[in-house]
């Protein structure tokens, strides 16, 4: 089973995302409101994957992945950006973040990173 961690204040805009990710597959979601209730469920449950919304209110979702980076360095992470790509990858360098989702991803995303996800835990 896949355990994934959603990090966004509100579900709204992840909603239809997260429904297609657990759909006909073998995934556990959880959710945290912000980065420090991400942090503190992380290292007590050690997700497979962390989803960060660009919005989290009381961290930058960079801050959060680095942060997560300490906690357990195998925890794969996908940030919710509208950052242009080069924006993306120079802000991201160095954090090893497995997948850049639109604002609002939909639900023709969740297969892709589905996919990587498993293929990058070997489940």
């Amino acid at each position: 089973m896949l355990n994934i961690l959603v990090a966004a204040p509100a579900k709204d805009g992840l909603k239809d995302f997260c429904a297609a990710l657990a759909e006909g597959a073998s995934v556990a979601l959880d959710w945290a409101q912000s980065g420090q209730e991400a942090l503190r469920k992380a290292a007590e449950n050690a997700p497979h994957m962390v989803l960060i919304d660009q919005d989290l209110g009381d961290m930058a979702p960079f801050d959060l992945v680095a942060k997560l980076l300490g906690v357990n360095a195998l925890i794969n992470t996908v940030v919710v950006s509208d950052l242009p790509d080069e924006e993306f990858h120079e802000a991201s360098e160095g954090l090893g973040i497995m997948a850049c989702l639109p604002p609002r991803p939909g639900r023709e995303q969740a297969p892709a990173v589905l996919e990587k996800l498993k293929s990058l835990t070997g489940l």
